[in-house]
């Protein structure tokens, strides 16, 4: 192989693996949203808008089949481009600990609540 086969090759490779981790930033994206959607809408008992059912419809199907292939991340992406776009193309990894921080406090909340009225605790 020469030098510039070898150059095309490396590009080619490099864009591969660059189109791969947008894909996972899209997922890690799509998971932060749908976790923030069905926080606020347990929190605050708020109806869902059409555009966020259509997402929860999209993303509950990726969970039930617990693979997402091609076709339900290119519905995800323009989804996901249009909020947080910047950081996709920009490689910038999602932080979830502040959802996942959320969920817990709501979690032991809840659980206050629980013990309050007499109801049954949730187990750790």
């Amino acid at each position: 192989m020469n030098y510039r086969a070898l150059s095309v090759f490396s590009l080619k490779r490099k864009k591969e693996l660059r189109n791969s981790i947008q894909g996972e930033l899209v997922c890690q994206y799509a998971t932060d949203g749908y976790l923030t959607l069905l926080m606020d809408v347990v929190s605050t008992g708020r109806e869902m808008t059409k555009e966020e059912i259509d997402f929860n419809k999209q993303y509950r199907k990726m969970l039930e089949n617990n693979v997402i292939d091609q076709s339900e991340l290119e519905v995800l992406r323009p989804m996901m481009m249009e909020e947080h776009g910047w950081e996709i193309q920009r490689l910038r990894e999602c932080d979830l600990q502040p959802v996942f921080e959320r969920i817990a406090q709501y979690n032991e909340h809840k659980d206050e609540e629980r013990k309050a009225f007499g109801l049954f605790q949730l187990k750790k």
